[in-house]
């Protein structure tokens, strides 16, 4: 950087930050010789002014730029800090959950010894240690703020509500990674990127993966994979720093720490007498000499401050000295002023304290008077909350009301004593007013509600209970007297108790729950065979559903209702905002690949293995009409922009135009036939003259639908192509394909703009957002990525599907996405966190091939969800599961005439194997085909193996060797079955030809 160069630097900021005051011709002067390496003295003599005067010159000019930079700028350090600087404007910032720290009370020799260890020596783990309320979390985004130019990238995190390692990295690795981001979430790829880049990580509340009790600093269950990460930072080099904060040290970080050493611990005290009268001060507090013995008496804790200041006021008329005559005895600690002041709070006021610490993060007040029970008046609830506030027991952020860490802490431990000392005595009062766990809420607060309340709570009660069985016993006595009271007497009690039988894994086959007001029971995960739920009132309560792997999702226009279809034929509606499943769709009796809403929301579109496109009416669920035509499964629908036309596309390698509504024999429009292979997706140009497809053919094609004619083609990809998406402008085509890629086109020009790389296997589907600036793809990785359209860099991987991914859409309002997969779960995606909100679960596992051993004794059978078991057919029990697969299992078989256990399977995941079904092993993996592979059977002999697939052959195989003897071609289309004759000497096949 060139002196004119950081002028031009100074003077803009300056200038954008002292009321458009920029630097006049003196300040140049001193700052160009400064930039030079010139003394005062010597700059004097050349411009001709007094030493004194220009040293005050540079003096004012590097405090103004100290203010504005957030660091000390001084006539040595001025290019160090300029580059800085400069790097910091093009870095890359993720504030998470980071609190406003505007007002910030002294800390100044914290803050400068933490940026001296960070800056200057280079520390790689810093951690800010102290009790709860004292200002660690306060402390460590202050100090970010004021050393983000000292990085490229500032990454700042709450742990909280106890993320998951795997969670935080598929959060923070896109982050760093853009373009090439990995589905490999792991520490290895973590450690490359803070090598390679200098990156500031800060992650806030360590405390809440640690273990509570005498062992301090151990790491929760679940979460000792984090000690790994934290040693790997402090240990190994690289170039960037980790900042935790917490209220204890984890394990293994003392022995690490040093003065001369990249580990670095600050123990943070209270403020001083001055800051703390700061605090008192901007309470409402008169300033009185009493103040310096308050802070004393609270060590400078500043929560405790706020708090006390709010008792002194509340309880002792503002009289401080009265307050601390009786504080020896009251307020041994802050717990105990929590204790104190929760104490003296409203029935309704603990019931929003409760309430607030069971949400773990922001609450509306619309939502806080939906739970509270009984029913409590708006202004009744809004003057508790001003109190609540007021005590500084409350405060408000950008997501809604909430509690500071420690105040959620203690309420939470409350809460839990309380109830159960109630289950115990069976005397219920926040059992019935209070959910232990939220159903509906979202994903990860669920998971956090189930990691700080249920588990502790069980836990606890199983310490009193001798036994499982005994709890449950007595669980069942309190449901028992539940019964038959009212949904009011009730309240949450019903749901509170299936949720700690959930937790516990209880055999609920066989319960009676009839007559039982249930609310808030999470019951996805639950078997419930033969369970009783006769005159059962249900509410805001989630089943798992009985769809099928979801293979298609969309959005109405307006965003109110989310359409789904499955592996079962099956369509949903739901309700977008709550997740109440409003209507289902019966009518396909295949794979229903695809759904899509007009552009009215008055229809919806599908498409099914069947042959067939249906039109549904959204508000009844009505099939209008069925159109006929395709000859072989359809894959893709889609409507032109103004409604009026409906297109399909499929396996038989055509493309169908079809009038919407028309009351004619024969609907279909046009024909469009080219492609060479299955027509995977179609896509209507936004001005709706234009569609566009793509295939097994490797090929995007463009057509007008008003000639039919074929207007361009080209290869598009190296592998087949699997979705295709306009831009809303029109001027780009996205696709993306079996090549693992996405490319972006040109319309007009066909020319690839852009190739996009992340995703480690197929990408079968991709969205516009509505304003056209990213780009949503799903993946049989089982990751959904979020992309910059222009820069091409993946700005976020949503991590949680557990299988394949096929399916993405954009919500209208762009800060919502959903995806479907195999794992039978359609999930709903909070853009803007990057976090699930919402799970539909569903739970069939298709039953997908069946074969019978040779001695008729057991039974093999191949599943949706990847697995063989093995059945014992006399007692009915499963013996074995068998589970190396990674895709559907299409066919099973056994050997014949063998004294071997020896069974073959065939896969989706393109490969053969063979396995002693007895041990459970798989003995070997025959790899050879390249699609599908639908049937496997043995030869009578048992000596050979055949194999059909999509890939349009059939092979023979030597069991013995597991060498491909043949290799049969010739089919034109998916073969689908294959037999022996019974002397081996012929092989007849069966093939679907379109």
């Amino acid at each position: 950087m060139t002196g004119e160069e950081a002028l031009k630097i100074v003077d803009a900021v300056l200038r954008s930050t002292m009321l458009d005051q920029g630097l006049n011709d003196v300040h140049s002067v001193v700052f160009l010789e400064s930039w030079l390496g010139r003394t005062y003295g010597e700059i004097a003599d050349k411009i001709g002014y007094d030493y004194d005067y220009v040293k005050q010159v540079g003096s004012q000019l590097w405090r103004s730029l100290s203010q504005v930079i957030g660091e000390e700028v001084s006539k040595k350090n001025i290019q160090a800090i300029l580059h800085r600087y400069q790097q910091s404007q093009s870095s890359i910032q993720d504030w998470g959950e980071a609190i406003d720290v505007s007002r910030f009370y002294g800390r100044q020799a914290e803050l400068q010894t933490l940026a001296t260890w960070i800056g200057d020596e280079n520390c790689r783990f810093v951690g800010i240690f102290g009790l709860g309320g004292i200002g660690k979390t306060t402390l460590s985004v202050k100090l970010a703020e004021q050393i983000q130019s000292q990085f490229q990238y500032v990454i700042w995190r709450s742990l909280q509500q106890a993320l998951p390692l795997n969670t935080l990295l598929g959060e923070i690795l896109p982050i760093l990674m853009g373009s090439e981001t990995t589905i490999d979430s792991s520490i290895n790829i973590l450690m490359k990127q803070l090598q390679q880049k200098r990156c500031l990580l800060v992650l806030d509340n360590v405390e809440s993966i640690l273990q509570s009790g005498n062992r301090g600093g151990q790491y929760q269950q679940g979460f000792e994979v984090y000690q790994q990460l934290f040693e790997r930072i402090c240990d190994e080099l690289h170039q960037s720093c980790l900042i935790v904060t917490g209220r204890e040290k984890p394990a293994k970080i003392a022995v690490r720490s040093g003065e001369n050493l990249p580990v670095r611990s600050l123990c943070l005290s209270g403020l001083s007498a001055i800051e703390g009268q700061q605090i008192l001060t901007a309470k409402g507090l008169d300033t009185t000499p009493q103040h310096q013995t308050l802070v004393n008496y609270f060590a400078g804790n500043p929560l405790a401050l706020k708090i006390a200041a709010t008792a002194i006021q509340d309880i002792f008329c503002g009289d401080t000295q009265a307050f601390l005559a009786q504080g020896n005895t009251l307020f041994s600690d802050l717990w105990d002023l929590l204790k104190q002041q929760f104490e003296r709070l409203s029935p309704l006021q603990q019931q929003i304290m409760y309430w607030l610490a069971i949400n773990r993060e922001g609450v509306t007040p619309t939502k806080l008077q939906t739970e509270i029970l009984p029913q409590v008046f708006w202004r009744e609830l809004l003057e508790a909350l001003e109190s609540l506030k007021g005590r500084s027991l409350v405060e408000t952020r950008t997501t809604g009301l909430t509690q500071q860490p420690v105040i959620m802490e203690y309420v939470t431990e409350q809460f839990i004593h309380t109830i159960e000392r109630e289950i115990i005595t069976g005397e219920l009062n926040l059992f019935r007013t209070h959910a232990l766990i939220e159903a509906q809420t979202q994903d990860y607060v669920r998971e956090a509600q189930i990691q700080f309340i249920l588990h502790p709570l069980v836990e606890r009660l199983l310490t009193y209970f001798d036994t499982q069985a005994q709890l449950e016993q007595h669980l069942c006595q309190i449901l028992a007297k539940l019964r038959h009271q009212t949904a009011v007497q009730i309240g949450y009690a019903g749901g509170n108790l299936l949720n700690l039988f959930s937790i516990l894994q209880t055999d609920l086959s066989g319960f009676d729950f009839s007559h039982l007001a249930i609310r808030q029971a999470y019951l996805a995960n639950a078997t419930l065979h033969n369970t009783n739920f006769t005159g059962v009132n249900i509410s805001e309560t989630v089943f798992a559903e009985t769809f099928g792997g979801v293979l298609s999702a969309a959005f109405s226009p307006d965003g109110e209702y989310l359409a789904t279809g499955d592996t079962k034929g099956e369509i949903q509606i739901w309700d977008s905002s709550t997740g109440k499943q409003l209507i289902r769709c019966r009518g396909h009796q295949h794979w229903t690949w695809a759904v899509t809403f007009s552009p009215d929301g008055r229809y919806l579109a599908s498409a099914a293995d069947d042959y067939l496109v249906k039109l549904w009416d959204v508000e009844t669920g009505q099939c209008l009409h069925t159109y006929k035509g395709h000859t072989y499964s359809v894959n893709a629908v889609a409507f032109s922009p103004d409604g009026n036309i409906l297109a399909s596309c499929g396996q038989d390698v055509t493309i169908r135009l079809w009038q919407v509504g028309s009351e004619k024999l024969k609907p279909e429009v046009q024909t469009l036939v080219g492609h060479e292979g299955r027509v995977w997706a179609i896509a209507f140009h936004p001005y709706g003259q234009i569609l566009a497809s793509c295939g097994e053919d490797c090929t995007i094609r463009l057509w007008d639908i008003n000639t039919g004619t074929n207007l361009c083609v080209w290869q598009a990809h190296d592998r087949w192509v699997r979705s295709v998406a306009f831009s809303p402008n029109g001027e780009l085509l996205a696709s993306s394909s079996y090549d693992n890629t996405i490319k972006l086109w040109d319309v007009k020009t066909q020319r690839c703009l852009q190739t996009l790389r992340g995703h480690r296997q197929t990408v079968t589907a991709i969205a516009f957002s509505r304003k056209g600036q990213q780009l949503a793809s799903s993946s049989f990785d089982r990751t959904v990525k979020l992309w910059d359209v222009v820069t091409g860099n993946c700005l976020k991987t949503f991590l949680g599907h557990s299988s394949r991914v096929w399916t993405v859409a954009y919500h209208p309002n762009e800060q919502q996405l959903v995806s479907g997969g195999d794992d039978h779960a359609t999930k709903l995606w909070n853009i803007q966190i990057g976090r699930c909100t919402k799970t539909f679960k569903g739970h069939t596992n298709s039953v997908l091939s069946l074969a019978l051993n040779p001695d008729g004794n057991y039974l093999a059978s191949g599943h949706e969800d990847q697995t063989i078991k093995l059945w014992d057919i006399k007692n009915g029990t499963l013996v074995q599961t068998l589970r190396e697969h990674t895709n559907r299992v299409w066919s099973v078989a056994f050997q014949p005439n063998s004294q071997y256990p020896l069974l073959a399977s065939g896969s989706a995941d393109h490969s053969i194997k063979l396995w002693d079904w007895k041990l459970g092993t798989c003995l070997q993996t025959l790899h050879g085909h390249t699609s599908w592979v639908w049937t496997v059977v043995f030869s009578p002999d048992g000596k050979q193996l055949a194999s059909s697939s999509y890939d349009q052959t059939v092979k023979l195989w030597d069991i013995s060797t597991g060498e491909c003897l043949k290799t049969l071609k010739g089919h034109t289309s998916s073969v689908v079955s294959v037999a022996f004759s019974p002397d081996v000497d012929s092989l007849p096949v069966v093939s679907l030809t379109g």
